[in-house]
């Protein structure tokens, strides 16, 4: 078994709100036997599977990694044209989907005892690595083919990690706060099997009172989120939330401002549960580091130390010492991306060691601060502009979302906000604070600052 399910203990495992099930141990085995019956097991293929957060979709998940077949996972709410694109790039030779997608060009619906189950007409084969077990998504819900190459020992590693440094144990219960086909949530479900856990799975979402009821009914005691999971929090009073069971709250999925972490952190000593604030990508199956609750008021700010068999360094150049990229090695660290069919059968092109785009710093005791992206900079009059931290300082000064883009021409300022006189205001503070003439700045205001479903801005999408 892919992860060692202890059938003896014949303990739920799962809450499918769905069909309002409970799942044991025998039956997830049992069921996993045949969901896998009328599969090819001759030859190694590619199967997308379309996700919700059922107890279907962790079948189909659990079932073909058990399988010696590989993997994509995608969103089934994500637009029609969208899908059709990374399949005409990929070609699977399954298609599995929580729910129906039509007629498919190329491929036959056939029955299958487990919603919808397609397969490609012709039967031509292309290799694919041994090792290959898992595509996931490198850009959220845009369509790009470009796919991040996981193998079992990424998903294994990481995994056991996570287990470590947050004390997991078969007593700990949570919920699908996250799609599992992004990485994170997918982490989380991970993890949680490998210590035989409870996960209550449902559609809901956060901001939806049944959401709550099932937490509070299932007695939930671990919670993960992404920044805008936390602004939802807020908007939810959730000082006023009574939680009795919960016992561990983990961030990642970007950063967290310094004013909200301070919140949650006196939230979890009112409430008695543990804060975690993490670093990962998916291109290191989730995780890379995190700031242990005891070290949070202290290290405010950092993402913390490496996790558990993994290892962080700064690449500096001559020109400065303490800032440069943040390099990251360790047994997760993706085999590398795939842009077609024939990355497919590329093996491991990075050998553990990961370049991460990130902009960092080490303090003395050996945490790690990140300062920004290699790529988010512009060039104003000679002016380097940190993008990431002109965010952070508007989003203080205005108090309310304003993101930063654009090009060695012009600043672009998209306020989330109906206010007019905040873009005077953006104006005014950036001339005070980089000396920027408004000639070179474009703020405009918007209603809705676009987001992936993991809560992620889109830049690509604003102009």
């Amino acid at each position: 078994m892919f992860y060692q399910i202890n059938k003896s203990l014949n303990r739920t495992i799962f809450y499918d709100q769905k069909n309002n099930q409970e799942i044991s141990s025998n039956k997830l085995l049992g069921d996993i036997e045949n969901f896998l019956r009328g599969f090819d097991t001759e030859n190694k293929s590619l199967c997308f599977v379309y996700c919700d957060q059922s107890y279907s979709t962790v079948l189909a998940y659990l079932s073909l990694l058990n399988s010696k077949h590989a993997i994509f996972l995608g969103d089934s709410k994500q637009n029609i044209e969208l899908k059709n694109k990374t399949i005409n790039t990929y070609k699977p030779r399954w298609i599995w989907s929580s729910s129906s997608m039509g007629s498919i060009e190329g491929y036959v619906f056939i029955k299958h005892h487990i919603n919808y189950l397609y397969v490609r007409s012709d039967n031509n084969n292309y290799p694919i690595h041994k090792d290959l077990k898992l595509l996931l998504s490198s850009s959220g819900s845009t369509g790009s083919p470009k796919m991040v190459r996981l193998s079992e020992k990424n998903l294994q590693s990481n995994a056991s990690s996570i287990v470590k440094y947050l004390n997991l144990n078969n007593s700990d219960i949570t919920i699908t706060s996250l799609p599992l086909n992004y990485s994170f949530g997918l982490s989380v479900l991970n993890s949680f099997l490998k210590v035989n856990a409870k996960i209550i799975l449902t559609n809901e979402s956060i901001i939806s009172r049944s959401f709550w009821d099932l937490f509070k009914h299932k007695k939930v005691s671990f919670l993960a989120g992404v920044p805008y999971t936390f602004d939802i929090l807020l908007k939810l009073n959730f000082e006023k939330m009574v939680l009795p069971n919960l016992n561990c709250m983990v961030q990642a999925g970007g950063r967290l401002s310094t004013d909200k972490i301070k919140i949650f952190e006196r939230e979890a000593i009112n409430k008695n549960f543990n804060f975690y604030v993490m670093y990962g990508q998916t291109e290191a199956t989730a995780r890379i580091s995190y700031l242990p609750p005891k070290k949070l008021k202290e290290k405010i700010g950092s993402i913390g130390i490496p996790i558990p068999g993994g290892s962080l360094d700064i690449k500096t150049n001559l020109n400065n010492t303490e800032e440069g990229e943040l390099v990251y090695e360790g047994p997760n660290v993706m085999l590398g991306y795939a842009n077609s069919i024939s990355d497919l059968a590329s093996g491991d092109e990075l050998k553990g060691k990961l370049y991460t785009g990130d902009l960092a710093k080490k303090d003395k005791d050996g945490f790690f601060y990140l300062t920004g992206r290699l790529n988010r900079f512009l060039k104003l009059y000679g002016l380097r502009i940190n993008l990431d931290e002109a965010e952070e300082f508007l989003n203080k000064k205005l108090n309310c979302l304003a993101v930063c883009f654009g090009d060695d021409e012009c600043l672009q300022i998209r306020i989330e906000s109906n206010k007019q006189n905040l873009i005077e205001k953006t104006l005014l503070l950036l001339n005070s604070f980089y000396g920027l003439h408004h000639s070179k700045i474009n703020a405009l205001l918007i209603n809705k600052i676009p987001r992936n479903k993991s809560g992620k801005i889109q830049y690509g999408q604003l102009s």
